[in-house]
């Protein structure tokens, strides 16, 4: 019944989404290095919370960070291919 995390699925959908998405906008190289780099750890930290607290097991975790993933790269490429028409 918990398979995949949910949270980590949806804080991976969200905030990796997020600055994914923000690094289009600012090209600035510093801009997107933060931006990825905190979004990847407030991911990371919230999957190792729900392990840690007991509530999912780590695979759970894992395939609510790949599902997250590969939500967020599927609009990356939706918006990329947007961007050079």
């Amino acid at each position: 019944m918990s398979f995949p995390s949910g949270h980590a699925a949806n804080s991976a959908i969200v905030y990796l989404t997020m600055a994914m998405l923000f690094t289009q906008i600012r090209p600035e190289r510093h801009a997107g290095i933060y931006l990825v780099s905190a979004a990847l750890l407030l991911t990371a930290t919230i999957g190792i919370s729900r392990v840690a607290l007991g509530v999912h097991w780590p695979s759970d975790v894992v395939a609510g960070w790949m599902f997250g993933l590969s939500w967020g790269y599927f609009w990356v490429l939706l918006t990329t291919s947007f961007r050079k028409k």
